[in-house]
């Protein structure tokens, strides 16, 4: 234990990327029990857009070092045309921070999911139907697509509430009908892809795999310890490469980035646990059978995780961009 306060600022600015915001998270990850902290999040983009994934890492690091008796004090200061936007997504809710808000919230339903804390599959299952909602509204939202997503983001979810050791993550997701696309971010303080893929696998083999190796392989199909299928990130993966988006997994010092042009493992600043990020495109529609290779058994896989699919209500979307 150590009674010497460390100083740590934060700073969210025009193009940040996840790497550099986990880069600035170290010391805070890396706090022990009875440390000091004295942290000071300035959050001053000149654009006045800030996206809700940079804030989740920031509010999972410092919730969890707050639930391992790191002692955190500190402050916010927010340009002044992202602030609403910034407490509507309640990061300063998540972290405990007074602000008095000057308007009146609207209904986040179909539009975005604020930064949500769960604890168990149920609770973190509650928060996919919601991400269901959102995409509804696009061009992807067949009823087959939403149950590919719907499967795809319930398998992520187990993956932390099986083999993460915490059974609790954070979760956010904004569409934004301008760009056409929204950003998913799921994210835990667990172990981490290495250490749950490698601690006693049921095939020996990857008790030998770097972290390099196991992030690396993550998103192969049937890459698992033996306590699930490994078809959650394969799925995931697929979906990303044939929609032209984005996915980011982040674990210990290790950093995937897939899309359909590139498949690279970086070292990276340490993340504690995984966070994986998925940009999507909302004009670019996907055929089922490319996601799990036509894979017959797919609609009774998601009636197991989820029940009897719902339809899809194709009304589309209100402008998020004139929402604040």
């Amino acid at each position: 234990m150590s009674s010497q306060v460390k100083q740590v600022t934060i700073q969210i600015v025009d193009n940040v990327t996840h790497l550099e915001v986990v880069s600035q998270l170290s010391t805070i990850i890396f706090a022990k029990k009875g440390d000091l902290l004295d942290v000071t999040i300035i959050i001053i983009p000149n654009s006045g857009f800030v996206y809700p994934d940079h804030l989740l890492l920031i509010t999972s690091a410092l919730n969890s070092a707050i639930d391992r008796g790191v002692v955190v004090s500190g402050r916010c200061r927010c340009h002044h045309r992202c602030r609403n936007y910034v407490s509507r997504m309640d990061f300063f809710q998540s972290l405990g921070i007074s602000f008095e808000e000057c308007f009146a919230r609207q209904s986040s339903s179909g539009r975005f999911l604020a930064i949500s804390k769960f604890q168990g599959f149920s609770q973190g299952n509650s928060y996919i139907n919601e991400i269901v909602e959102i995409l509804k509204g696009m061009q992807l939202a067949t009823s087959g697509m939403l149950d590919i997503i719907s499967f795809s983001l319930g398998e992520l979810l187990g993956n932390i509430t099986e083999h993460s050791l915490v059974d609790e993550g954070w979760m956010v997701a904004q569409y934004y009908p301008s760009k056409e696309v929204v950003r998913i971010m799921v994210a835990d303080t667990g172990q981490g892809i290495h250490a749950a893929l490698t601690t006693k696998p049921r095939d020996a083999k990857y008790t030998s795999y770097s972290p390099h190796q196991a992030i690396e392989e993550c998103i192969i199909k049937g890459v698992t310890n033996g306590n699930g299928r490994g078809n959650g990130l394969y799925g995931v993966a697929n979906f990303v490469k044939e929609n032209g988006g984005i996915l980011t997994i982040c674990s210990g010092n290790c950093t995937l980035m897939y899309s359909n042009t590139e498949k690279r493992v970086l070292d990276s600043p340490f993340w504690q646990g995984t966070a994986v990020y998925l940009e999507i495109n909302s004009n670019k529609p996907v055929k089922q059978e490319l996601i799990l290779d036509g894979h017959v058994g797919f609609a009774e896989d998601f009636d197991d995780w989820f029940g009897e699919s719902q339809p899809v209500n194709q009304e589309s979307n209100k402008n998020l961009d004139s929402l604040w």
